[in-house]
């Protein structure tokens, strides 16, 4: 699974749009590849960039009879054949929309490319949305213009496709993005399951807000919500992921309980019961410093503090009354803006 930082390189190798809309009853299958010019490099560079910056892909391993990855297998071996099997991916996923009402229509951009080394093919799901524009009707008194309703523009470069899969066409691992919609009476994805047939994990932003949703939790149920609890577990998952590369739960539960072995103990066994069976969890860093540097304060009055780790130290004193109450004190302030 990719996730990067630095500016995204791609060489675009072929590109094609299909037309899933579930209203005219069969979908449109392009038999030509789509010209790449100047304007159609920077669209899809943009996308494929966002894409694989996306920190809320999921890896996914194909299932042994997939459709989509037998077609992957045959544009790999032959991307002469990328207009007609494109065409048969397309297809795949009409059916499944003509099934599901709650699914939208959509356009289909597949697309090969050249990413550090590697080729990968690129299923990229733009719903349907409206959007207004001009419209220029030339009469015998002049111009008049007017506001038009679109129903199947495709978004901007500063949006994102609504769902998607990258296709190592190396290995034919996956990553993807998908959402649920309301099919046979549940909420689930279709995307991996039925579209792919695919198995899927949990994102790294899934499950770095799972770790922080369940450290939390411990913290409310076993220690009365210790703000200085909670910020050395903020600090020492941090730390673990800058020295390590990895979340080592077992060196985090010692930072923050280092004279308490029974509540060390009870930590690493709230976690294992909600899913955190592994001594050591791998997620990216910089998803970590998103989700744990980051400190929401809420009062029972409703006031909110936003606050990160490193300046709660210094501006931020935390002041237990006689009463049991709780005072904060908010230090060094420079100047104050009301909005």
């Amino acid at each position: 699974m990719f996730f990067l930082t630095e500016a995204v390189h791609v060489t675009i190798n072929q590109i094609i749009l299909h037309i899933l809309d579930s209203s005219i009853g069969a979908p449109v299958i392009s038999s030509k590849e789509h010209p790449i010019n100047n304007d159609i490099q920077e669209f899809m560079e943009a996308h494929l960039a966002k894409i694989l910056k996306d920190h809320n892909g999921k890896a996914a391993d194909f299932l042994e009879d997939s459709r989509v990855k037998s077609i992957a297998e045959e544009i790999f071996k032959d991307q002469r054949t990328f207009v007609k099997e494109s065409g048969r991916i397309a297809s795949i996923l009409y059916e499944i929309i003509l099934q599901q009402s709650e699914i939208p229509s959509a356009d289909l951009l597949i697309t090969t490319f050249q990413h550090q080394g590697q080729t990968f093919l690129g299923v990229l799901k733009f719903n349907y949305r409206p959007s207004f524009t001009h419209y220029i009707h030339e009469g015998e008194e002049g111009p008049h213009n007017s506001i038009i309703k679109y129903k199947t523009t495709l978004p901007g470069m500063g949006q994102k496709a609504d769902e998607w899969a990258i296709i190592s066409l190396d290995d034919y691992k996956i990553t993807l993005f998908e959402r649920e919609y309301e099919i046979d009476g549940e909420k689930r994805s279709y995307f991996s399951s039925d579209f792919l047939q695919s198995t899927t994990g949990i994102s790294d932003m899934e499950l770095a807000k799972k770790l922080k949703k369940q450290t939390e939790a411990f913290n409310k149920k076993f220690c009365n919500r210790d703000m200085q609890i909670s910020d050395e577990f903020g600090k020492a998952i941090i730390n673990s992921i800058e020295d390590e590369g990895i979340i080592n739960i077992e060196k985090i539960s010692e930072r923050v309980f280092p004279n308490n072995h029974e509540l060390k103990e009870v930590y690493l066994n709230h976690l294992e019961n909600n899913g955190f069976d592994a001594k050591e969890v791998e997620i990216k860093e910089e998803v970590i410093e998103k989700v744990f540097s980051k400190r929401k304060i809420k009062t029972d009055h409703g006031i909110e503090i936003n606050i990160t780790l490193d300046n709660e130290d210094n501006n931020i004193e935390y002041l237990n009354n006689h009463d049991g109450t709780i005072s904060i004190l908010i230090k060094n302030i420079n100047s104050l803006s009301y909005k």
